[in-house]
């Protein structure tokens, strides 16, 4: 049996993933648990606290560093050879990065998204933008 957190959306949709899994690898049994995006940083702590967590776990990027740095999770650099689809090298540079600390590989990056600014300009002029921030310090 094998335990799987996963969060918001996905954690909706794992469960029928997991189901076609099963059905490929007799014998193994995947209880996947979908966790609101919102809690889900306090759940992974008393996890941690309690050594009680999931065997395999999403995870936001920029908590990698504060779990990593707990112990929390396991170094998947030696399994690259025994799993080639876990090699960096399938996956983007940048998103890579954010699994990869000092020597060791935490993850595999579960996918890549562009977030994007919309807006009105004409509700923008009207407050006194002429034209949308192109920094984040313009933006704040």
């Amino acid at each position: 049996t094998i335990t799987v957190w996963a969060m918001g959306e996905e954690g909706k949709a794992l469960p029928k993933l997991a189901e076609q899994y099963e059905k490929e690898n007799e014998g193994v049994n995947v209880k996947v648990q979908a966790i609101p995006w919102d809690t889900a940083h306090d759940k992974l702590l008393t996890a941690v606290a309690s050594k009680n967590g999931p065997d395999v776990v999403q995870m936001g990027t920029s908590w990698m560093p504060e779990f990593v740095e707990a112990g929390a999770l396991a170094d998947m650099k030696d399994l690259v050879k025994d799993y080639p689809e876990l090699d960096p090298s399938n996956f983007y540079e940048g998103s890579v990065e954010t699994v990869q600390f000092e020597d060791g590989l935490y993850g595999a990056p579960w996918y890549v998204d562009t977030r994007v600014l919309y807006y009105r300009k004409d509700a923008l002029e009207k407050v006194g933008y002429p034209e949308a921030p192109k920094t984040w310090d313009e933006l704040e």
